[in-house]
Protein backbone atom coordinates (compact mmCIF):
# COMPACT_ATOMS: atom_id res chain seq x y z
CA UNK A 1 0.00 0.00 0.00
CA UNK A 2 2.52 2.35 0.52
CA UNK A 3 4.29 1.92 -3.47
CA UNK A 4 0.69 3.17 -4.43
CA UNK A 5 2.27 6.77 -4.57
CA UNK A 6 4.80 5.64 -6.08
CA UNK A 7 3.33 4.19 -9.30
CA UNK A 8 2.61 7.55 -11.14
CA UNK A 9 6.56 8.69 -10.80
CA UNK A 10 7.55 4.84 -11.69
CA UNK A 11 5.63 5.05 -14.81
CA UNK A 12 6.76 8.26 -15.77
CA UNK A 13 10.47 7.74 -15.60
CA UNK A 14 9.83 4.52 -16.86
CA UNK A 15 7.68 5.86 -20.36
CA UNK A 16 10.58 9.10 -20.74
CA UNK A 17 13.60 6.79 -20.40
CA UNK A 18 13.93 5.14 -23.47
CA UNK A 19 16.64 4.34 -25.82
CA UNK A 20 17.06 6.12 -28.87
CA UNK A 21 18.63 5.12 -32.07
CA UNK A 22 18.57 7.32 -35.39
CA UNK A 23 18.17 5.98 -38.71
CA UNK A 24 18.99 7.24 -41.77
CA UNK A 25 16.20 6.81 -44.72
CA UNK A 26 18.03 6.62 -48.13
CA UNK A 27 15.31 8.72 -50.24
CA UNK A 28 15.72 8.41 -53.74
CA UNK A 29 16.16 12.25 -55.58
CA UNK A 30 14.12 13.50 -58.10
CA UNK A 31 13.88 15.91 -60.74
CA UNK A 32 11.63 19.07 -59.80
CA UNK A 33 8.82 19.33 -60.99
CA UNK A 34 6.27 22.33 -61.44
CA UNK A 35 3.60 22.42 -59.77
CA UNK A 36 0.25 24.38 -61.16
CA UNK A 37 -3.17 24.94 -58.88
CA UNK A 38 -5.95 27.12 -60.38
CA UNK A 39 -9.21 28.36 -58.81
CA UNK A 40 -11.93 30.40 -60.58
CA UNK A 41 -15.08 31.28 -59.10
CA UNK A 42 -18.34 32.69 -59.61
CA UNK A 43 -16.96 35.88 -58.24
CA UNK A 44 -15.12 38.93 -60.12
CA UNK A 45 -11.51 39.16 -59.45
CA UNK A 46 -11.05 35.07 -57.92
CA UNK A 47 -9.37 33.74 -60.81
CA UNK A 48 -5.83 33.07 -59.66
CA UNK A 49 -3.49 30.36 -60.67
CA UNK A 50 0.23 29.78 -59.00
CA UNK A 51 2.92 28.09 -60.31
CA UNK A 52 5.83 26.61 -58.37
CA UNK A 53 8.08 24.11 -58.06
CA UNK A 54 8.93 20.84 -56.30
CA UNK A 55 11.69 20.74 -53.62
CA UNK A 56 13.88 17.68 -52.62
CA UNK A 57 12.55 15.26 -50.10
CA UNK A 58 15.25 17.11 -47.43
CA UNK A 59 14.85 20.66 -48.08
CA UNK A 60 12.63 22.89 -46.75
CA UNK A 61 8.40 23.22 -47.70
CA UNK A 62 8.88 26.81 -49.04
CA UNK A 63 8.26 25.76 -52.88
CA UNK A 64 10.27 28.52 -55.28
CA UNK A 65 7.75 30.27 -57.20
CA UNK A 66 8.37 30.03 -61.51
CA UNK A 67 7.82 33.48 -62.75
CA UNK A 68 7.87 34.77 -66.66
CA UNK A 69 4.91 31.65 -67.11
CA UNK A 70 2.42 33.06 -70.00
CA UNK A 71 -1.10 31.61 -68.72
CA UNK A 72 -4.16 31.68 -70.45
CA UNK A 73 -7.59 30.32 -70.05
CA UNK A 74 -9.87 30.07 -72.96
CA UNK A 75 -13.77 30.33 -72.39
CA UNK A 76 -15.76 29.89 -75.30
CA UNK A 77 -13.09 30.69 -78.07
CA UNK A 78 -12.40 33.82 -75.74
CA UNK A 79 -8.70 33.72 -74.40
CA UNK A 80 -7.73 35.49 -71.01
CA UNK A 81 -4.20 36.25 -70.13
CA UNK A 82 -3.94 36.19 -66.89
CA UNK A 83 -0.96 38.74 -65.53
CA UNK A 84 1.78 37.94 -62.95
CA UNK A 85 0.73 40.36 -59.86
CA UNK A 86 3.52 38.32 -57.54
CA UNK A 87 6.22 35.93 -58.21
CA UNK A 88 4.32 32.68 -59.73
CA UNK A 89 1.29 34.14 -58.82
CA UNK A 90 -0.94 34.71 -61.47
CA UNK A 91 -4.55 36.86 -61.42
CA UNK A 92 -7.17 38.03 -63.89
CA UNK A 93 -10.75 39.43 -63.32
CA UNK A 94 -12.23 36.77 -65.16
CA UNK A 95 -15.57 35.78 -63.50
CA UNK A 96 -16.71 32.20 -64.14
CA UNK A 97 -20.02 30.84 -65.06
CA UNK A 98 -21.05 27.76 -63.72
CA UNK A 99 -21.78 25.09 -66.94
CA UNK A 100 -19.23 26.52 -69.24
CA UNK A 101 -15.86 24.76 -69.64
CA UNK A 102 -12.46 26.41 -68.90
CA UNK A 103 -9.04 25.40 -70.59
CA UNK A 104 -5.98 25.90 -68.55
CA UNK A 105 -2.73 26.70 -70.60
CA UNK A 106 0.77 27.20 -69.08
CA UNK A 107 3.96 28.19 -70.76
CA UNK A 108 7.15 27.52 -69.12
CA UNK A 109 9.85 28.07 -71.14
CA UNK A 110 9.29 25.45 -73.94
CA UNK A 111 7.12 23.34 -71.37
CA UNK A 112 3.33 23.42 -71.95
CA UNK A 113 0.90 22.16 -69.62
CA UNK A 114 -2.81 22.03 -70.41
CA UNK A 115 -5.89 21.42 -68.48
CA UNK A 116 -9.82 21.26 -68.64
CA UNK A 117 -12.78 21.79 -66.39
CA UNK A 118 -16.37 22.53 -66.68
CA UNK A 119 -17.64 25.06 -63.52
CA UNK A 120 -20.41 22.98 -61.29
CA UNK A 121 -23.69 24.32 -60.44
CA UNK A 122 -23.94 26.25 -57.18
CA UNK A 123 -25.22 23.84 -54.42
CA UNK A 124 -27.75 25.76 -52.29
CA UNK A 125 -27.83 24.52 -48.93
CA UNK A 126 -32.33 24.94 -48.03
CA UNK A 127 -31.54 24.91 -44.42
CA UNK A 128 -28.64 24.36 -41.81
CA UNK A 129 -30.08 24.49 -37.98
CA UNK A 130 -28.05 22.94 -34.98
CA UNK A 131 -29.72 19.90 -33.24
CA UNK A 132 -28.06 19.05 -30.50
CA UNK A 133 -24.16 19.38 -29.76
CA UNK A 134 -23.21 16.96 -32.83
CA UNK A 135 -24.91 17.05 -35.61
CA UNK A 136 -26.99 14.17 -36.65
CA UNK A 137 -28.20 12.27 -39.88
CA UNK A 138 -31.67 10.32 -40.22
CA UNK A 139 -32.65 8.61 -42.79
CA UNK A 140 -36.17 6.48 -43.10
CA UNK A 141 -35.84 2.55 -42.79
CA UNK A 142 -37.91 0.44 -45.21
CA UNK A 143 -40.62 -1.50 -43.97
CA UNK A 144 -39.09 -4.79 -43.11
CA UNK A 145 -36.29 -3.07 -41.11
CA UNK A 146 -38.73 -1.27 -38.59
CA UNK A 147 -37.29 -3.09 -35.80
CA UNK A 148 -33.71 -1.55 -35.99
CA UNK A 149 -32.55 0.17 -33.02
CA UNK A 150 -32.28 3.97 -33.98
CA UNK A 151 -28.84 5.61 -33.85
CA UNK A 152 -28.11 9.07 -34.25
CA UNK A 153 -24.93 9.51 -36.87
CA UNK A 154 -24.72 12.81 -38.68
CA UNK A 155 -27.51 14.97 -40.69
CA UNK A 156 -28.88 18.63 -41.93
CA UNK A 157 -32.74 17.45 -42.04
CA UNK A 158 -35.29 19.24 -44.19
CA UNK A 159 -36.68 22.27 -42.79
CA UNK A 160 -40.20 20.93 -40.46
CA UNK A 161 -39.66 17.37 -41.58
CA UNK A 162 -39.70 15.24 -38.45
CA UNK A 163 -37.01 12.11 -39.23
CA UNK A 164 -38.47 8.86 -39.15
CA UNK A 165 -35.94 6.66 -38.04
CA UNK A 166 -32.17 6.15 -37.71
CA UNK A 167 -29.85 3.16 -39.66
CA UNK A 168 -27.86 1.81 -36.72
CA UNK A 169 -27.04 -2.08 -35.52
CA UNK A 170 -27.79 -3.44 -31.69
Amino acid sequence: MKLLPLLPIVLLLLTTASCTKVIDIDVKESDTRYVIEGVLTEEAGSCRVTVSRTRAFNEPNDFPPVTGATVTITNNGQLTTLAETAPGVYRSSLKGVPGHTYNLSVRVGSDVFTAMGTMPAPVLLDTLRPLRAVPLCYYSLPRPCRRAQLLPLCAIPQWRQRPRAVLGSR
